[in-house]
């Protein structure tokens, strides 16, 4: 079954339109339109993602006291435990808006879609009010950079809801992402490949992994492959194959019963066929061989994963963020969660009816991840972009504050790099214009004895032409009147 990703999810119109929000002027990351009054702030940071699926947002004060921002910790943490996170979340929000909804059939955002998706962003946009943030960055993924329509929703969003949406790349994505999980990478592997399964796209990432330090991005990739595009290629697909004579839109509850044990081995397939090139650019199955190498994933499709083979009742977020999972333990549940029908999956309390349609999907993915990179244990992050922008938004100076540390030291380095790249261009055009002055000087020097020699020559001219006028002279002196007399004018020799 062909599984090939459709033209507007790989078209360079898509990437083009990424890049053009990427050279303009970012208005994600600012100051907050509610930010409190002078003397009011409360130091409280906001990030929004608006993906395919959901629409999420964190709302967070920083602490004292907690791990540095997105970096790797220097020690390795005692088992079980996890880094205190560097702030104290206030306030959350997650939403299913589906807002890719129709577009891997259609190409842009529905109507309906976006009532939903406007609908949450109006209450993201009220608890960031309520909350009088100082900074937020509100950005968009894979669902906008794939929509033909992209530009004007971004703008009804902002007209709406007074939100500023960001379009990021998938690298971008990609990044901020691994940011986020930081806190949870093993200082003693000196890489990490870390992935997020979307509802558009999948983001892979090949870190290099220091303690004490930012993880360094060495490669990445973005796929077009998502839980929710998948979902509803197959499903269309399907109604095709039993003859529905108009397609507009799929009725995503049911898109999953046409996901048969076929086309969850061809999603399986092509994704592990997708990242074979990735692999060996980077030698991964290399330094897995040395043990080098850890394996994190940030995605609703693990987070589901670990909480069912937990036993978890209710999604309990404590227990499943930095829990491990085996290959075995994976392949045991994407099995039964395969043989299960829609209404049986929608009764499992750690799924429910809104993810019923999206886990097998999403599954498959993350298993065509595993046979292209078979690590046998998988950490699992319950965090991601969200605590990556988090975490930028904290690391820069607040504006008037005083900087301090590390910020203080690049900030006094950079203006003695600027005092002294002044300084040597001051000197350059001091040099420049001296230079130019002494060539000036003694361009004036060959003039003035080019004036001189000419002068000499116009005294030579004149002293032949006294020397001829008395030759001339003294040619008339033998015929004419004696030598001294004067001497008549003639005709045609006045002047003389």
């Amino acid at each position: 079954m062909n599984t090939t990703p459709p033209p507007q999810a790989t078209a360079s119109s898509v990437q083009q339109r990424a890049a053009d929000h990427q050279a303009a002027p970012r208005t994600g990351a600012r100051r907050s339109p509610y930010a409190a009054k002078r003397g009011r702030g409360q130091g409280v940071f906001a990030a929004l993602d608006l993906g395919t699926n959901n629409c999420r947002l964190l709302v967070a004060r920083r602490v004292p006291g907690g791990h540095r921002l997105g970096e790797v910790p220097s020690v390795r943490p005692a088992k079980g435990s996890r880094p205190r996170p560097p702030f104290r979340i206030v306030e959350s929000y997650s939403r299913i808006v589906r807002l890719g909804e129709g577009l891997a059939l259609s190409g842009e955002l529905g109507e309906a879609a976006i009532q939903r998706t406007l609908a949450s962003l109006k209450a993201c946009s009220s608890i960031i009010a309520n909350h009088r943030t100082d900074r937020l960055r509100c950005i968009a993924t894979e669902a906008c950079r794939a929509a033909s329509n992209c530009d004007d929703f971004l703008e009804r969003v902002r007209r709406e809801t007074g939100l500023k949406l960001e379009l990021i790349s998938g690298q971008e994505e990609a990044q901020l992402g691994f940011m986020g999980c930081a806190p949870l990478m093993n200082p003693r592997r000196p890489y990490a490949l870390v992935f997020d399964i979307g509802g558009g796209s999948t983001e892979v990432s090949w870190l290099q992994v220091k303690g004490g330090h930012r993880p360094q991005s060495i490669d990445s990739l973005s796929l077009p492959f998502g839980v929710v595009t998948l979902a509803e290629r197959y499903a269309a697909q399907t109604e095709a194959n039993l003859g529905e004579a108009h397609l507009t839109q799929v009725n995503l509850s049911q898109a999953d019963k046409s996901l048969t044990p076929e086309a969850y081995a061809a999603i399986r397939r092509d994704m592990a066929e997708a990242l074979a090139e990735f692999e060996q650019r980077n030698r991964v199955a290399f330094h897995q061989r040395q043990a080098k190498v850890q394996l994190i994933g940030t995605s609703g499709t693990v987070t589901t994963l670990s909480a069912l083979v937990q036993g978890l009742q209710r999604y309990d977020r404590s227990r499943v963020d930095g829990s491990y999972l085996t290959l075995g333990a994976i392949d045991r549940i994407c099995q039964q969660l395969l043989n299960m029908s829609h209404e049986e999956r929608a009764s499992m309390q750690s799924i429910g009816s809104h993810r019923a349609d999206l886990v097998l999907p999403g599954c498959a993915i993350l298993q065509g991840i595993l046979d292209c990179f078979p690590l046998q244990r998988l950490r699992v992050a319950d965090r991601g972009l969200r605590e990556g922008m988090l975490y930028e938004l904290m690391a820069q100076p607040r504006p008037g504050a005083p900087m301090r540390g590390k910020a203080k030291r690049q900030g006094e380095s950079k203006r003695q790099g600027e005092s002294k790249r002044q300084g040597e261009s001051k000197r350059q055009g001091d040099n420049k214009r001296q230079a130019g002055s002494k060539h000036q000087g003694e361009g004036g020097g060959q003039k003035t004895q080019g004036t001189k020699a000419q002068g000499l020559k116009s005294q030579g001219t004149k002293s032949q032409g006294n020397k001829t006028e008395g030759r001339w002279r003294q040619g008339r002196g033998r015929s004419g009147p004696a030598r001294g007399a004067p001497v008549r004018s003639e005709p045609g020799r006045s002047g003389e």
